[in-house]
């Protein structure tokens, strides 16, 4: 905007330079209208109430969140608790993983967050600004405290985030952020791994990590054009007191549903084969991770291209107190036929995949909690009947009687 009139130059630029222009349109039109409703219901407010009554009510309600989260803080044993993990990779240097590596320390009321020891700032895109790491280390306090109040910035105040100078998790200009998701991601869970030192109960095992896709045509010399995309399911870490969920979104993408199987053949020159919940492989324990999903395609005209977004490829994530770690995400082409291909990383322009050709998208499973020892008979025997799991695979991995299981599932 340029003097409260859209500038429709840049507006124009910002289109042409983004894969999806209609949406991306919708999308900003639809922020600038929160914005302006958002401005005139604050406007109403101190029509009503005058700006100093509102303003002392923000006030306030901040200050009331700020005493709650130190209450949260103080319930935590004081102490100094570690982790770290590492991305597969910045999408440049595909021989060296990124490390992500937290501190946290408790004392009475205050949490101090460092995030020394992360990798120096990284080639590739993956780098993440200190601005979002200090909001996902709010987001994970948030959701581990309490996770139905209203958000707002009293629930920081207690966090002193700190990292050094433009490494992987504090980027300064002109580092490239382009695809910061990865490292927002783990930052995450490796900030949930090391809290589960001080709070077990509360702090769930890994989660999937990022599973998303593009299969375009953009040459009209080969057909109509078009860009297809999505995000894909995957498996919930276990909770100290439940099964993980299958089937759900990543962390960075919670509100963005995946496409309907009929909506997307009816649009693209592709049908699904296959849609169902990822046998493979999940985190057993006594609670055990949810399951990920395969989804299998087949092209239906010629010359579509690969683009896929993908983590977990090479280092799983980790269960805890005992429970099985994530698996690994796949993408295998021509599964079963000559030429069968199996990506271990992100492509970008792989193809061109041509009529006939198959994909096979796996994503990853979440990681266990407790001893797989522990679990239920009864959980055992559901996930049987439900065909998630094998009798051989009960056998093996929760130390069942064979003949026990038979006869339960009848």
């Amino acid at each position: 905007y340029d003097g409260g009139k859209i500038n429709t130059e840049l507006h124009r630029l910002i289109l042409k330079n983004v894969r999806q222009p209609v949406a991306v349109e919708g999308d900003l039109n639809a922020k600038i209208a929160a914005c302006h409703t958002g401005a005139r219901r604050y406007q109403e407010l101190c029509d009503r109430y005058g700006a100093d009554t509102v303003e002392a009510s923000l006030c306030e309600t901040l200050d009331q969140s700020e005493v709650r989260m130190r209450e949260e803080i103080r319930s935590f044993p004081n102490g100094t608790y570690q982790a770290e993990a590492y991305l597969d990779n910045d999408g440049v240097r595909l021989d060296h993983p990124c490390k992500i590596a937290v501190t946290v320390t408790v004392d009475d009321d205050v949490m101090k967050i460092d995030w020394s020891g992360s990798d120096p700032v990284a080639v590739g895109p993956v780098n993440h600004p200190f601005i979002g790491t200090k909001a996902m280390c709010g987001t994970v306090m948030k959701y581990l405290t309490m996770p139905s109040d209203p958000t707002n910035d009293g629930h920081l105040r207690p966090l002193i985030v700190t990292a050094p100078p433009n490494s992987i998790v504090s980027a300064e200009y002109p580092a490239p952020c382009d695809s910061y998701g990865y490292v927002a991601e783990l930052v995450v869970h490796v900030l949930i791994r090391a809290l589960s030192e001080a709070i077990p109960e509360r702090c769930p095992a890994a989660t999937y990590q990022m599973y998303a896709f593009y299969l375009s045509r953009t040459d009209p010399r080969h057909g109509p054009t078009f860009i297809y995309g999505e995000p894909l399911d995957g498996g919930g870490g276990a909770f100290p007191h439940d099964d993980g969920a299958s089937g759900i979104m990543f962390v960075g993408n919670g509100d963005a549903p995946n496409i309907p199987v009929e909506v997307l053949e009816s649009r693209y020159p592709v049908r699904v084969s296959r849609y169902t919940f990822n046998p493979e492989h999940c985190g057993h324990g006594k609670y055990r991770g949810g399951y990920g999903v395969i989804r299998d395609y087949e092209m239906l005209e010629d010359n579509l291209t690969l683009q896929s977004s993908t983590e977990n490829n090479q280092n799983p994530l980790w269960g805890l107190f005992g429970g099985g770690g994530t698996g690994v995400a796949r993408t295998i082409i021509n599964r079963g036929q000559e030429g069968e291909a199996h990506l271990d990383d992100r492509v970008s322009d792989y193809g061109p995949l041509m009529k006939g050709d198959t994909l096979s998208m796996r994503t990853a499973n979440g990681g266990g909690w407790g001893n797989p020892s522990e679990r239920e008979f009864s959980r055992i025997v559901d996930d049987v009947r439900n065909e998630m799991l094998d009798v051989d695979q009960a056998v093996e991995h929760y130390g069942v009687d064979r003949g026990d299981v038979l006869k339960a599932i009848g």
